[in-house]
């Protein structure tokens, strides 16, 4: 079962508006067996876990599509970490080779990027996907995944300009993949 939840809490843009739109337009084509406008983490969770129960199982892939920073990703405004380390997740919700993709700005970026990917990893028990840069229309770089166990083989580097601010996503920045993509490059 693959699944995208969508942070439905904000529609003060064209990308805020997209998440839905989008998310809406892949279920259509058939692209995914479910979406999730969730106001909350919580909500997102509950949701999760109901389809596990529905589905007889774990769960095969999620996208998440909303904001996010180095070593974050927001519902609402709230972090995932500060979520996860405050309510009890059922941890059982992904295949082990499943996948749960950030389609999120910058969650792996940075020296935070690479411990939350690291963490998340191992916390939800399959493969963990995101990107170091700055995502939009129509470029998202930077995307890496990494497996429970692994350690992250990007640098703490990639995706910061001099000043040490994200850069954005661009044709020719590394591991780029255009926003219609649903799936990951071998290696990355």
């Amino acid at each position: 079962m693959r699944l995208v939840i969508f942070d439905a809490t904000r529609k003060s843009s064209l990308l805020e508006e997209g998440w839905g739109i989008g998310s809406f337009s892949m279920w259509f084509r058939g692209r995914t067996d479910g979406m999730l406008g969730a106001l909350s983490w919580k909500e997102a969770f509950d949701w999760l876990e109901q389809r596990v129960e529905d589905n007889n199982g774990p769960l095969k892939e999620i996208e998440f599509w909303g904001h996010g920073s180095s070593g974050e990703a927001y519902i609402n405004g709230q972090k995932l970490t500060e979520y996860i380390n405050t309510n009890p997740i059922s941890y059982n919700i992904m295949c082990k080779d499943g996948l749960f993709w950030f389609r999120t700005c910058s969650t792996f970026h940075g020296d935070k990027g690479k411990e939350f990917a690291k963490t998340f990893s191992n916390l939800i028990g399959c493969t963990v996907a995101a990107h170091t840069h700055k995502i939009g229309f129509p470029f998202h770089s930077g995307l890496h995944s990494i497996k429970p166990n692994e350690e992250p083989n990007w640098s703490s580097e990639e995706g910061k300009d001099k000043e040490g601010n994200v850069k954005r996503s661009g044709m020719f920045k590394p591991n780029t993949i255009m926003f219609w993509k649903n799936t990951i490059p071998k290696g990355w």
